[in-house]
Parts: C-alpha cells; structure tokens; sequence
C-alpha cells in the first residue's frame, strides 16, 4: 500500500510540474490548409537494417523526421503561443534542412513542393472574410491575401545556385501568381528576385515593384514600378493602381529606401503596404544598415504598422521592432538552403532572437514563427469608434 501511495504521490508530483514548466497552447482558428500527403508509410519502407549506406540511412531518416513533423504541426498550427510540441517539430525541421546535402535529398524536394501545393490549393479554393491570410513560401518569400485583394513578397521559384534539382516547377510557380494581384521585390539577390517570375507578372498586366537597381541591363527593367526612395521624405505614401483586375483598385505604398550593407551599394526597398481594408504590413527584405535607423526609428510616428516581417538575422532587431511598433512579428529568412550551414538561419534561433527583442524592449510584441508552406490568420483588434451627440 505505501508503495502504491508512494507512486501515485510521484505521478500526481510530476503532473503539477509539467503544468507548469509547459508552455501553454492556444489552437489557432481552424485553418483550411488541408493536411500534407505522408511522407513514410510502414508497409512501404521495410528494411531491417542500413549498414554501409550512409546516404541513404541519413535521406530515410530525413524523410521520417519531416513525416513525424508534418503530423505534430497539422494538430499545432501557427499560434503566438506556441505549444512544446510545435517548438519541437520545427527544430525537427531544423536539423534535416541543416544537413549539408539537405538541398539534394529527393525527400526535402518532395517535401517542399507538398507544402507549397496546398497553399496553392487554400488560395485558389478560399478568402478571407475578415483580417488577412498570411502565407509563408520560401526564405523570406510571403503570399497575402486579404477579401479584396493579395499579393507577394519575395516570391521566387526557389532554385539554388548550387543545387539545381531543388525548386519549385514552373506549373506550380504559375498556380501562386495566378492567385496574385501584384509582387513586391526588395532587392536583386537570387533568393529574393527572379526574373521568371517577374515576367509572368508582367505578362498578366500585373504590378511589379523593384528598387531601380535591379535588372538595368534587361529589357523588362522598363516594365518594372520604381517608386521614390526618399531619405528626405521616406514617410511619404504613393497609390499603386491595379488595372487588371476587372475591376479597378488601388493599393497604399510607403517605400522605404533601405540598404543591405555593410556599404549603402545595395539597395533594399522596405515596402509598407496598407491594404483596402487598412491593414498595414511591412517587409524588410535583407535590412542591414546602421544609417536607416534614422528613419526607422520614427515609423511609428508616421504609420500604424499591423504586421512586420523582418530577416531574422537583420541588424539590430530589437531596435527595428522599436521603429516600426507592430502589433505582430511573422520572421522570415530562415532555413536558405543555398547558404553555408551556419548562416541557413535555423528557426530555432529565430525564437532567441524574438525573446531577446522583447527582453531588450521590455515589451512583449506577439510573433508568429512558421516554416514553408504555412498559413497563418491575422484578425486585428476592432478599435471602439466614438460617438457623436
């Protein structure tokens, strides 16, 4: 008996402490991503052992890590208040893609082109009918969609210099424009502008919004919208029209002039776009220069910023959140496979860097971590309006 007292004092003792050392999860809204296709199924993959193959030892538990992810994250979605199990899915993410031969694997190509598959299923099949679907592509590529009106930040094909069987197929690259209204480019790095995407922009009368540096020396550069990049006035808005649409609309700009150093070469637009339905979101492409701060510090002052999506390893985090006050972080930039292992940008330090941008501000600002083909639904807060006698 004091045996069975003993170990039920145990278990009851352990529980309280998981309590509360756990972090606690709140679901998300339902989300109409449909759930992606197994990866590994036990009838399939017998094998009782894998001595002398390395390689494919380390792509077959590759493809059970991303399968046994791809199941925790359907029940886990995006949240800002991430669950244990969700942390522990991404960082089992992290380390397949942080493998060196990572971008090689049949299993991660067939992984991405799954995720990205859906988002072009959930585009294709739904709208929001209030706040704005944010979906996560690749790198620091984004696709927004709001009731009236979505388009891209970023948005590449995914094909890597140094590993050319990775990347998203034409077919599929057209499934996500098709859905677009219009794309943003910061600035002329592969992972951030490709030209055949551009042009599929362009051939559907569609806006594309690049710092004038990029392609000069090709014909399409006379196609492209230069907006002004002002450090004079870079709080100033402009109105994107979109003709092709059957009917008419405009969009909200401000174009912020920023670099990626550590010189001022490189120029890196740093769009705020404020929807129809005045929502407010910035993307910072590669930011990284001291002398912007100088504008940046005073967004807020200028702008009501809803969301911000910065490059995770951008220059002085804490101090840009300060800038631009979202209500909302969605980082980006993570997990580039054609970058040395060191600076692919694991999701996990991503979480680092966030708690060390409030700890730094003394403020807790909500972010929301996601990996490839994920969707995330923000419904801001509905401010009270006053009433006049």
């Amino acid at each position: 008996m004091n045996r069975h007292r003993l170990l039920l004092t145990f278990l009851f003792t352990f529980l309280i402490l998981s309590a509360c050392t756990t972090k606690p999860h709140t679901p998300p809204a339902p989300s109409t991503l449909q759930p992606p296709p197994p990866l590994f199924s036990e009838t399939q993959h017998i094998k009782t052992n894998w001595w002398k193959n390395l390689p494919r030892f380390m792509q077959e538990q590759a493809r059970r890590t991303l399968d046994q992810s791809n199941q925790l994250l359907d029940t886990h979605r995006p949240t800002t208040t991430p669950s244990s199990v969700r942390r522990a899915a991404l960082l089992m993410i992290d380390q397949v893609l942080h493998h060196q031969d990572a971008p090689d694997w049949p299993i991660v190509q067939q992984y991405f082109t799954d995720h990205i598959t859906r988002v072009a299923e959930d585009l294709e099949q739904h709208h929001p009918t209030q706040g704005i679907f944010i979906y996560k592509i690749y790198n620091h590529g984004f696709i927004i969609r709001t009731p009236t009106v979505t388009f891209a930040f970023d948005l590449t094909r995914a094909k890597l210099p140094n590993h050319p069987s990775f990347g998203l197929s034409d077919q599929l690259t057209q499934r996500l424009i098709d859905q677009c209204d219009f794309l943003l480019i910061s600035h002329f790095h592969y992972d951030h502008a490709d030209l055949a995407v551009a042009k599929r922009f362009i051939q559907q009368n569609k806006p594309v919004l690049t710092p004038p540096q990029l392609w000069q020396d090709k014909p399409i550069h006379a196609a492209l919208t230069h907006l002004p990049r002002s450090a004079s006035a870079p709080h100033q808005t402009h109105t994107l029209s979109l003709t092709h649409r059957s009917k008419p609309q405009s969009i909200t700009i401000i174009n912020y002039p920023g670099h990626q150093g550590p010189g001022t070469d490189i120029q890196n637009n740093i769009p705020l776009v404020i929807t129809p339905e005045n929502i407010a979101i910035a993307h910072t492409g590669d930011q990284w220069l001291s002398a912007d701060f100088e504008w940046i510090d005073t967004i807020h002052q200028h702008h009501p910023v809803d969301i911000l999506i910065p490059n995770c390893w951008t220059m002085d985090l804490p101090r840009l959140v300060r800038g631009f006050n979202p209500k909302l972080i969605i980082p980006g930039h993570e997990n580039e496979l054609n970058h040395r292992i060191d600076q692919r940008e694991p999701l996990w330090l991503t979480f680092d860097r966030l708690t060390h941008a409030n700890t730094t501000n003394q403020k807790q600002t909500p972010s929301v971590i996601m990996t490839w083909g994920e969707k995330y639904h923000y419904i801001p807060e509905i401010k009270p309006t006053s009433q006049s006698n």
